[in-house]
């Protein structure tokens, strides 16, 4: 008996989750669907009829305005975002107003859109998710706002708005979207500030980028960002930067050396995957996991690892490749590393004072500093870039071809780097 009341009761339980499938929507109002996000903060999405966007076709045509509020069984509530795949594939779309009150905007919301010609965009929209608007090949009229700070990958692919889009660097808001067009070679982009992100994918395989300098305001490298940028040889990341995603350097093997600044809490999977050229790493104090594979590859030449975090970092055993850098690690921290997983493998493991006289390159043909009064000059370096950095990463000076003048620098400890070489000073 009890057997049977339990399969009974399981058959109902079944009955009922199915029911909830059948209609992802949890109401409609003149002609839109939502789905309420919030109870508590009553927000709701606009979203698609039925149990998933294939199930109807066309559910939204001609001209649609959305509403900033709308009321369902006497509470209103605000409309916050546009959900995932709300649109996708309504072919019947010819022009979409987004009201103040959405923030968001999710993947694929409007993909597939081919007839959509006009969107009106809030102007406190702060996300647009991956695709949101990709295969809206009749785009051509959408404002971007100032207030974006998130942009995915393939937000705006095959629009007529991109399309007319010069080449070069095209922004949203405060968003690097994408390098569009084909990159020239030995190009040197410095990235304008008050960018707070780069998109996924945004240089991929721009062949031409040697040198690429990432400002303050930048707080996210978006995965991808510069995979197989094969020629690029010097990138300064900004002191802001808090995550560098999945693949954001894979297969940059022109890279000698890298500098992650103290800001970075977390190196993504494959981060710096197939950097076979690195010679010099150093790893920023606030770095707390760095992902599978983020140096695999990239460890054949690779001899010094400077680690700044006086806590060893989560790693497995696949995050390098081999063992064979000597690991420098801040004073006081050797027994750490020597007992943490994984890097207690590295074969040779020495302490160090971080604020301290450091060579970071190969000694044979290193630039030769000479410390006067109120900076520094060089010797073997004429003609020769020279870029001045902090110890966590920040560009302090630069000289496209530096001329044996001296550069003023205040008292502190730089990173002085003349083409692939690298030498760390204190003044």
């Amino acid at each position: 008996m009890l057997k049977f009341y339990l399969r009974q009761l399981f058959v109902v339980i079944i009955a009922l989750l199915c029911s909830v499938a059948a209609s992802a929507q949890d109401f409609e109002v003149d002609g839109i669907y939502y789905n309420i996000t919030s109870e508590t903060e009553l927000t709701v999405e606009v979203t698609y009829r039925g149990k998933n966007h294939a199930a109807f076709s066309n559910e939204y045509s001609g001209s649609v305005v959305i509403p900033s509020a709308v009321n369902y069984n006497g509470t209103i509530y605000s409309v916050t975002c546009i959900g995932e795949n709300a649109f996708c594939r309504c072919t019947g779309v010819s022009n979409v107003i987004i009201p103040k009150s959405v923030t968001r905007i999710k993947d694929n919301a409007f993909n597939g859109c081919h007839n959509l010609i006009s969107v009106t965009l809030p102007n406190n929209l702060l996300t647009i998710g991956w695709s949101a608007f990709a295969y809206c090949y009749e785009l051509i009229n959408i404002n971007i706002p100032e207030s974006l700070t998130f942009v995915d990958e393939y937000a705006l692919l095959s629009t007529r708005w991109y399309s007319r889009q010069p080449d070069g660097i095209v922004y949203l808001g405060e968003v690097l979207y994408k390098y569009k067009g084909n990159m020239p070679q030995d190009a040197n982009i410095e990235v304008k500030e008050g960018v707070t992100h780069i998109t996924a994918g945004a240089f991929r395989d721009c062949k031409g980028l040697t040198s690429i300098v990432i400002p303050n305001s930048v707080t996210n490298i978006g995965e991808m960002a510069f995979e197989e940028c094969s020629s690029l040889t010097n990138v300064s990341i900004g002191n802001n930067v808090k995550y560098i995603g999945y693949n954001a350097f894979c297969g940059c093997r022109s890279l000698t050396n890298i500098t992650i600044p103290n800001s970075v809490t977390w190196i993504g999977k494959q981060a710096f995957y197939g950097c076979s050229g690195l010679t010099s790493v150093t790893i920023g104090s606030s770095v707390t996991s760095i992902e599978d594979y983020a140096f695999y590859g990239s460890t054949s030449g690779l001899t010094k690892i400077y680690l700044l975090n006086e806590i060893p970092a989560d790693i497995n055993s696949y995050t390098f490749s081999n063992y064979n850098a000597t690991l420098y690690v801040p004073q006081g921290s050797l027994a750490a590393y020597k007992a943490a997983n994984y890097w207690k493998n590295f074969k040779n493991i020495v302490e160090f004072d971080p604020t301290g006289i450091e060579d970071v390159a190969d000694e044979e043909d290193a630039p030769v500093i000479k410390v006067a009064a109120g900076g520094i000059q060089l010797t073997a370096a004429e003609g020769k870039a020279v870029a001045v950095y902090s110890t966590n990463g920040a560009l302090v000076e630069k000289i496209d071809s530096y001329a044996g003048e001296e550069i003023t620098l205040d008292k502190g400890v730089y990173i002085i780097r003349v083409g692939s070489k690298a030498v760390k000073v204190k003044l």
